[in-house]
């Protein structure tokens, strides 16, 4: 199981998600390693700023309608990390609170991972993901 903790309101998590996004969905499609996810909104400090909490409520919309849509939505959000941030349904801001609040601050400023509880190093792109990955 990989565990993946990022906020996405955080850009160098989107530069991240880019690079080694595909690799994790490819292992999620083929079945070898599930992916788990936890999203907070810590960037969101200053009064009414809720860039993240938008964006995460627009994650959890995705969800809502599956996992290939919520991976098509993580996919444009790491090629535009604005597109998260304009979201029309605004229903699961709610739980977007909770969910941040049970994260902390976690994946704030990077996004964080684990494989199988260790941790997991993201800085060598898909290439080295994948070979971790296995």
């Amino acid at each position: 199981m990989v565990a993946v903790a990022m906020d996405p309101g955080c850009r160098p998590c989107a530069a991240t998600w880019h690079t080694v996004g595909p690799a994790l969905r490819g292992a999620a499609d083929r079945g070898t390693h599930r992916l788990e996810f936890a999203f907070g909104t810590s960037l969101d400090r200053l009064p009414g700023d809720t860039a993240s909490q938008r964006a995460l409520n627009a994650l959890a919309a995705a969800a809502d309608e599956g996992q290939a849509a919520l991976a098509d939505r993580l996919a444009a959000w790491a090629r535009d990390p604005e597109h998260l941030t304009r979201p029309a349904d605004l229903r699961f801001v709610p739980w977007a609170r909770k969910a941040s609040a049970a994260v902390g601050d976690r994946g704030a400023h990077r996004i964080e991972a684990t494989l199988d509880g260790a941790p997991l190093d993201l800085s060598g792109g898909a290439g080295a993901l994948a070979k971790a990955l296995g």
